[in-house]
């Protein structure tokens, strides 16, 4: 809930309404440390549903971290101005890499991936793991119900940018402090400073000079470190996403009429279709300083074969209906939630604002015409005058969800943003775009409508 009214009151300018210090103080609360095991020597953390509460001795389930929770808690502190750097960011990438299934997939938490994988979950930490984690995989095919799926897929690839982006953050404001400091940043992936949240037991008043970075720290905190972690043998040290995996769990969730389903099989959906675009983005799949990135590494990207754009494109554009917005399955009804989910898919695909998608060379002029005006006054009827928020459709009530992705879907058309000075939103990471640009993160779909262009005629 916190995360979305956020993002609503980005969209509108009123960031400052918010009560900062309060919110973020209860964030820091909900910051979980999942000690460490004989299986896990080092803890590893995320952000759980709820902070302590009075008498309680912080164990059981409900002070498990969550996937989709910490995502949320991290995009909230970044939109509160949270510096972050109380956070052990080593321990959420150990959270990572242990919620990932064999499959590529993640577990939305610790105890579904022990669910879902008895004998594998978090064990995978090398490349001659993989054989054993495919046969499991196999094992528990049909428990897809406990599975992961692309919600935690997004959640997971997110988390672990806005991860990058403090650290970058980090480097650069220790650069400008002391000569010499940068490279000392570059290998920090957990806090500096006696703030710190590890959940380690060290004390605080330890040095927390490179000497005692992990191995984890000093792969991930680097360009070199996510070359490796997408297309080489995978995370170093047992920390963070698989991107190679996550990137073929999520080709093969691709439906036979271009959409994505939460899991390989099932319907295509629009929230789901969001999730498996940002996510290919997020992971150097698609055009953008992702790829670019890798590139420069002398690595090949993560490879899209099997992938069928046209038809994701087609099916996207098909959504919008003679109500004026989108909706999230084929005669299901507009929503204007799916303004959001839809929107930013096709402006991560395609470039550019949705209104100006019409025809687009990339697609080959084939994308059909999104009259945009229609689009924007279905949002704009789905206003609660009463309530004061926007709900799924002209009949139905306000609520934050609803509120907050209408004003994203409609700050993703340029003369609606223009006309209702509308701050807009990150397509892949649901950063408000100021947010993610203070904190160093850049726009995982910005690529040159050339290369996107050769992307297409490849598919």
């Amino acid at each position: 809930m916190m995360y979305w009214s956020l993002i609503g009151l980005h969209c509108l300018g009123r960031a400052g309404a918010a009560p900062a210090d309060a919110a973020r103080g209860w964030l820091r609360c909900c910051f979980a440390a999942v000690p460490a095991s004989e299986a896990h020597p080092e803890p590893a953390g995320g952000f759980c549903e709820c902070g302590p509460v009075a008498g309680s001795s912080g164990e059981g389930s409900w002070r498990q971290p969550q996937l989709a929770l910490t995502y949320a808690a991290l995009a909230s502190l970044l939109i509160l101005g949270d510096t972050l750097e109380w956070l052990d960011a080593d321990s959420v990438r150990r959270f990572l890499a242990r919620a990932q299934l064999s499959d590529g997939s993640m577990a939305s938490g610790l105890d579904a991936a022990q669910e879902a994988e008895p004998a594998e979950a978090g064990a995978r930490s090398t490349a001659e793991a993989a054989p054993a984690a495919a046969v499991a995989a196999a094992a528990v095919a049909e428990t897809t119900d406990r599975r992961g799926d692309l919600r935690f897929v997004f959640s997971a690839l997110a988390t672990e940018e806005m991860l990058w982006g403090i650290e970058r953050r980090r480097s650069a404001s220790l650069a400008t402090a002391a000569p010499g400091a940068s490279e000392a940043a570059a290998g920090s992936g957990g806090a500096a400073g006696s703030d710190s949240l590890s959940g380690s037991g060290e004390s605080s008043g330890e040095s927390s000079g490179p000497d005692r970075k992990s191995d984890c720290s000093r792969a991930q905190s680097s360009e070199a470190g996510f070359c490796a972690a997408t297309v080489g043998t995978g995370p170093v040290g047992g920390c963070g996403v698989d991107r190679s995996a996550a990137v073929r769990y999520v080709l093969a969730c691709q439906s036979h009429d271009g959409a994505f389903g939460l899991q390989p099989g099932q319907e295509g959906h629009g929230g789901a279709t969001y999730c498996a675009v940002a996510a290919l983005a997020l992971a150097g799949a698609l055009p953008g300083p992702r790829r670019d990135a890798l590139l420069r590494c002398g690595a090949a990207p993560p490879p899209l074969r099997g992938l069928a754009l046209r038809r994701l494109v087609s099916w996207l554009s098909r959504r919008h209906t003679d109500e004026g917005g989108f909706e999230g399955r084929p005669a299901r009804g507009a929503d204007v939630c799916y303004s959001w989910w839809l929107g930013a898919s096709l402006q991560m695909v395609l470039g550019g604002d949705v209104d100006d998608l019409a025809g687009s060379a990339a697609a080959g002029g084939q994308l059909p015409i999104l009259p945009s005006h229609s689009l924007e006054n279905f949002t704009l009827l789905a206003q609660d005058l009463a309530r004061g928020g926007f709900g799924k459709n002209p009949e139905s009530g306000a609520d934050p969800l609803h509120s907050a992705y209408a004003l994203a879907g409609l700050a993703l058309c340029k003369r609606a943003r223009k006309a209702l000075g509308l701050e807009r939103v990150s397509a892949s990471t649901g950063l408000p775009a100021s947010v993610a640009m203070s904190a160093g993160i850049p726009e995982a779909h910005v690529c040159a409508a050339g290369v996107r262009r050769e992307m297409f005629a490849s598919l």
